[in-house]
């Protein structure tokens, strides 16, 4: 399933939609609209009991399980 996300307001109406449909995780990948509302989607998430991965480990200590994606820095 994905969502995409105008503006950070509308995060967690997104991330409910998410819930609703009963998905088992969500990955968040590098978005800065998304990541502008990260307590929002990692709280939402974490009521819900649906773990959350993002792609950018600077935001694993806003809640997310972990932290994988690619490595831009040896891609140039």
């Amino acid at each position: 399933v994905e969502l995409t996300l105008a503006t950070p307001s509308e995060a967690v109406q997104a991330v409910q939609a998410l819930v609703t449909r009963r998905v088992e995780a969500v990955y968040l990948p590098d978005d800065n609209t998304a990541y502008q509302a990260i307590d929002a989607i990692a709280g939402t998430l974490a009521k819900a009991r649906i773990p959350l991965v993002v792609a950018d480990p600077a935001y694993i200590d806003s809640g997310p399980l972990f932290a994988v994606g690619p490595g831009y820095g040896p891609s140039g």
